[in-house]
């Protein structure tokens, strides 16, 4: 009878974790990138993390669409500290966006701030 007891307790299901959260939203993205306080570095790399991350991800699915075709142009020699001011300007400019996925709403900004010339333009410096 023992043999069973121990049984059940060695195969019984865990508990579940508690809640982790899911994807992160323009709020939270700048709420991170902003934090002020003891936390403000460690915030400020994650921010820079979660920037840099997507803004990859963004440029290696521009690269795979046809020069016409692209939305994002970053100007050569773009640093990852102008990429999030231009980023969090328009965050900043539209809080009612931000319960969208901070992912999402990294690409519209970059969409806004770094768009690709269209024809006979000349690309932003």
């Amino acid at each position: 009878m023992i043999w069973l007891l121990a049984l059940s307790i060695v195969t019984a299901v865990p508990p579940p974790p508690p809640g982790v959260p899911g994807y992160m939203n323009g709020g939270q993205f700048v709420a991170l990138c902003m934090a002020q306080g003891p936390d403000a570095e460690v915030s400020s790399v994650l921010c820079l993390g979660y920037l840099v991350g997507s803004v990859d991800q963004l440029l290696a699915r521009e690269a795979r669409r046809s020069p016409d075709r692209r939305t994002i142009c970053l100007p050569a020699g773009a640093t990852a500290e102008q990429v999030r001011e231009a980023v969090m300007t328009q965050l900043v400019a539209h809080p009612e966006a931000q319960v969208h996925a901070a992912a999402e709403l990294i690409g519209l900004s970059l969409e806004a701030e770094f768009p690709c010339p269209g024809p006979g333009e000349r690309p932003k410096p």
